[in-house]
């Protein structure tokens, strides 16, 4: 292949070299011929090419098995990549739920917050209103008990001036009854003369 020899280049060989190409089998004799038609050359470029096809469609076989395996993991990227999305999704709700919820009971408690303090001004109204009406009941009783008082005084009195009045009475019951026993006497004495 190397040598030179060609189709249009002339060589010189040995002439044992001839005998030999001769009477050898018929393989190496197309094997030399091939040579010097310039054929083996191009063989060895062929091999080379085969050769590289080969190592390319390795190559292409790899290639293909890191695609597939890429194609694999990006299908799992992409399911991964819905979870993702349908998580913020559900957060985003999640969270505008809670805000509404939030909201919702902020209303709710203003709302009794805004009753209680009614209720305690209301009470607050009654409370000031009774305790109005229970110092005026502890003034009337206040004065009851002045009158109350005075009434027991004069009572007293009276039962002291009716004791003094029943002392005279006795007294003068008494007296009356002994004029009139003297009377009878003194009657009785009278009719005997």
């Amino acid at each position: 292949m190397g040598t030179g020899i060609g189709r249009t280049s002339y060589s010189i060989m040995a002439q044992g070299n001839i005998t030999q190409i001769l009477s050898s089998k018929p393989e190496d004799r197309r094997m030399v011929f091939e040579e010097a038609a310039g054929i083996t050359k191009f063989k060895a470029h062929k091999r080379e090419a085969l050769r590289k096809l080969e190592y390319t469609e390795q190559n292409l076989l790899r290639v293909s098995d890191l695609i597939r395996e890429v194609k694999r993991q990006i299908g799992s990227l992409q399911r991964q990549a819905g979870k993702a999305r349908r998580y913020k999704q559900f957060m985003l709700e999640l969270q505008h739920l809670d805000t509404q919820l939030a909201r919702h009971q902020f209303d709710v408690l203003q709302t009794e917050i805004g009753e209680r303090q009614a209720a305690v001004e209301k009470l607050r109204e009654e409370l000031e209103t009774r305790s109005a009406r229970v110092l005026r009941d502890e003034n009337e009783i206040a004065q009851l008990r002045r009158r109350f008082t005075e009434l027991e005084h004069q009572i007293s009195e009276s039962q002291h001036g009716g004791l003094e009045l029943k002392s005279q009475l006795d007294r003068h019951e008494s007296r009356i009854h002994f004029n009139e026993e003297r009377l009878r006497k003194f009657k009785g004495n009278t009719a005997v003369r």
